[in-house]
């Protein structure tokens, strides 16, 4: 929320880089409920920042990466072997 998405989240990314306060970028995967982005979250891959990189390299990182994992990972929650209740974060059930 609060105008975090799109190109606007890469440049946030590239930002705090250059001040030193992050060396990695990356996404997560997360089960939807009622509140924007606050289910349990159930894959996350990081993405190591370089000297140099663009905001726009960023994020062509960041989505390759995304698109390379995400029809695995969604695969693994369509066969129920990532699942959860709906209700209970305790309640998220992650392949070993």
């Amino acid at each position: 929320g609060g105008g975090m998405y799109g190109h606007h989240i890469h440049e946030a990314v590239l930002d705090a880089f250059q001040k030193g306060e992050i060396t990695e970028s990356g996404f997560s995967m997360h089960f939807v409920t009622d509140e924007y982005d606050r289910g349990p979250i159930f894959y996350e891959h990081r993405i190591p920042l370089k000297e140099g990189m663009s905001a726009d390299e960023i994020a062509w990182h960041v989505n390759r990466a995304e698109h390379a994992r995400q029809p695995f990972i969604t695969n693994l929650v369509v066969h129920e072997n990532i699942g959860w209740d709906g209700k209970h974060p305790h309640a998220l059930r992650l392949p070993s």
